[in-house]
């Protein structure tokens, strides 16, 4: 009788389909008088006042709850779409998947019946998965260049590694072990504005000199806003990461990690599960007097959010691909600096079951300078670019190196 209906009742005896030991009737003559009401309009309606017929669409859900001044159990009769009504133990939830008619009548005692739409939620912007890309990258691709990675502090970069420290080197030339840690900072504008921290720990083997391997802890922070929503998130991850050196001069690296970022989205919190991976390709010649280090990299994530609230589930599948080279002299200009640009092509795209699919092509152009100053070294840079369709990624950064 229900085979078509695609309508899921919890907290009751009830399955569509089955009627597992409730009673089913024929409709009442009084169901048939009453015009059907939308969602919007039911909350915490009694069925003491008489039937209440719903004109019900997919993704709503329909609660009902005993009346407080019962002095037992209430038992409410439901139909669908004018089939037979079904005896259904309250408190029950109705989840709609199909469009229809829903009638529920008072059988036993009062009830209240509410019935909602959720909202489809955000897809939310993670930071972490690139942020963590860039640290072990940084990391991996100078310590198999030879030259261990310098220390550096900034507004809104830290790289802080142990690979300078004296005693450090082991018979391959480079420290054996190594630990290190990086702070991102970020600015983001458009339809999404805010703040982002990221906070990667690492520490690897020199397994050769063409082979690392590392383990890495990771904790990110977001303050966002989506037009009048707030949205902070504290996500902390754990995985492992690589790097090699291949043919030429060219290195390969990449990480695999898993996260659990807790969200508060405008006082509601839950907390979802999220795993991410990254790949990268870079390269270093001289040409034409200058030094080109060309790159290919690709991340992604796929995250799975709770319900929560009025909001759905919602599950998250984002990838981004990013293609460029950085240029820059091969001896410092007068007064030594060092400038330099890079010019890349960003692509990226998302696909969640809240937003449907979002992406974008977007140029991501960069430059800066370097030069000595007192005992470390100062870097400035500026670059632009996108990181979603409406949403903007603007940077200024100063950095002093120095070396422990």
């Amino acid at each position: 009788m229900f085979s078509k209906i695609m309508t899921a009742i919890s907290g009751s005896a009830l399955v569509f389909g089955l009627a597992m030991g409730s009673a089913i009737i024929a409709p009442t003559a009084s169901m048939a008088q009453v015009a059907p009401s939308q969602c919007s309009t039911i909350t915490s309606v009694n069925v003491r006042g008489g039937p209440i017929v719903i004109a019900a669409q997919p993704g709503q859900v329909i609660q009902v709850v005993a009346d407080p001044t019962n002095f037992g159990g209430a038992t409410v009769g439901v139909s669908i779409n004018g089939a037979g009504t079904v005896a259904t133990a309250v408190p029950t939830t109705i989840n709609v998947v199909t469009a229809g008619t829903i009638v529920i009548e008072q059988q036993a005692n009062g009830a209240l019946v509410t019935c909602s739409t959720p909202s489809a939620g955000s897809d939310f912007i993670d930071t972490q998965t690139t942020a963590v890309q860039t640290a072990t990258s940084r990391n991996t691709q100078a310590r198999l260049n030879g030259n261990g990675p310098r220390n550096s502090a900034t507004r809104n970069s830290v790289f802080l590694s142990t690979s300078n420290l004296p005693g450090a080197d082991s018979q391959l030339g480079q420290a054996e072990f190594n630990g290190w840690v990086s702070v991102e900072g970020r600015q983001l504008s458009g339809a999404t504005t805010g703040i982002t921290l990221d906070l990667v720990f690492g520490v690897d083997r020199l397994i050769s000199n063409r082979l690392i391997v590392g383990a890495l802890i990771a904790y990110g922070r977001q303050d966002l806003t989506t037009g009048s929503t707030s949205t902070q998130v504290n996500s902390p991850s754990v995985g492992a990461y690589f790097a090699s050196r291949l043919q030429g001069d060219w290195l390969a690296d990449g990480y695999l990690s898993v996260a659990r970022p807790a969200y508060d989205v405008g006082g509601t919190t839950f907390t979802a599960s999220r795993v991410s991976g990254a790949f990268g390709l870079t390269g270093h010649y001289d040409a034409y007097g200058m030094d080109m280090s060309p790159f290919a990299k690709v991340n992604g994530y796929r995250e799975a959010q709770p319900a929560y609230g009025t909001v759905a589930a919602n599950d998250i599948t984002r990838f981004n691909a990013s293609v460029g080279t950085r240029v820059s002299p091969l001896e410092e200009l007068d007064g030594g600096i060092l400038p330099y640009i890079s010019i890349a092509v960003d692509f990226g795209v998302t696909d969640s079951t809240a937003g449907g699919r979002d992406s974008y092509w977007a140029p991501r152009l960069g430059a800066g300078f370097s030069t000595e100053l007192g005992a470390g070294y100062l870097s400035v840079d500026m670059d632009a670019g996108r990181i979603r369709s409406n949403v903007t990624d603007i940077g200024l950064r100063a950095t002093y190196e120095f070396t422990f």
